[in-house]
């Protein structure tokens, strides 16, 4: 269980529903230019498991996950900061922000505060916002997916070895070489950008230390670099590429990640989001399946039911007074049911 910083605020049920409101109203802003201007996007991550599980917000959640292929999310960035109001929200990207350094964007909410604990030091904007992800091709062929399928088959046939020491012999094949490096070269860069964060927040000394190294290391540096990394192998008739991820979160450097079957990310329906139709994958089971286990519709134990976004202050300003759609009702606190 990961432990709430000690300069922490505490979610009440009233506190966190408010905030989810406006991440939500975020969230329509987004749905309303994509679907002005034709631009493919999908709920994800926590946002859809609360989707089908809870028809919106999983009761404890405090964020917003959105995904784009990487020419969509490109575009979205360009007729974001083109037509949306700009008193009201801001596009958050390495690009636009000379001291954010994440590879994926947010868009934050203008008027309101919301700081993250234990990055207070930070001089990145800062506000209620949403995640919006990128997602990148990987340079791996259907040849070796097949491969990789009939190793796990074999390794349900062999108790003796683990999934981490399959994955690990097939991915170090020099055949995933292109892959391996892709992801390594990503994590190292991602540890760059997030050294102004650990190097007061790693929780050994040892790391802070390597952090306070990495940070002499430009940020904006790092996430260029890390973009660039990331959408290498995103020409599909050059590299033939079948399946995607994004880099914008840390991962496993050693044994990376397979990605998602492009295919079945790209196909879309409508799911219903607290109360509002928003576009996501089309076989929401298997993504979820993946990403959450065939359980995923269990709630978890309470002791797992935590934010996963602390802060350390909170201010909505005025923005209550601008959410039209905002009625006592969206405002009401969820009961959680076992």
């Amino acid at each position: 269980m990961t432990k709430r910083p000690i300069n922490a605020i505490k979610f009440t049920p009233d506190l966190l529903r408010k905030l989810q409101m406006v991440e939500l109203d975020i969230l329509l802003e987004l749905d309303k230019i994509c679907r002005k201007n034709h631009i493919d996007y999908f709920l994800c991550g926590g946002t859809l498991l609360g989707a089908v599980r809870h028809g919106g917000f999983i009761p404890w959640d405090d964020d917003v996950d959105v995904g784009f292929f990487r020419n969509d999310y490109e575009r979205f960035c360009q007729v974001f900061q083109e037509q949306s109001d700009s008193s009201r929200y801001f596009l958050q990207t390495w690009k636009t922000d000379p001291h954010y350094y994440w590879n994926y964007g947010k868009i934050r909410r203008l008027g309101t505060e919301y700081v993250r604990a234990g990055q207070e030091h930070m001089k990145y904007k800062t506000g209620i916002s949403i995640d919006i992800f990128p997602y990148d091709y990987l340079p791996v062929n259907e040849k070796l997916q097949g491969a990789f399928a009939l190793n796990q088959k074999k390794f349900i046939l062999d108790p003796f070895h683990t999934r981490w020491e399959l994955e690990k012999h097939f991915l170090m094949s020099q055949d995933m070489r292109p892959m391996r490096k892709q992801a390594q070269k990503c994590a190292c860069l991602r540890k760059i950008a997030y050294s102004a964060v650990g190097k007061y927040q790693a929780p050994k000394w040892y790391m802070r230390l390597g952090y306070r190294v990495l940070s002499l290391i430009s940020g904006q540096l790092a996430a260029a670099c890390l973009e660039s990394t990331a959408r290498k192998y995103n020409d599909i008739e050059k590299f033939g590429g079948k399946r995607v991820r994004q880099f914008g979160y840390a991962f496993d450097w050693k044994v990376p990640a397979q990605g998602w079957r492009s295919d079945k990310m790209s196909e879309r329906r409508v799911i219903e989001f607290e109360g509002f139709m928003f576009m996501t994958i089309q076989d929401t089971h298997w993504y979820l399946a993946s990403e959450f286990g065939e359980g995923y519709m269990r709630m978890p134990p309470p002791e797992m039911r935590y934010a996963v976004a602390p802060a350390s202050k909170i201010d909505f300003g005025s923005v209550f007074c601008e959410m039209e759609w905002c009625t006592e009702n969206h405002l009401a606190v969820k009961e959680i049911s076992v």
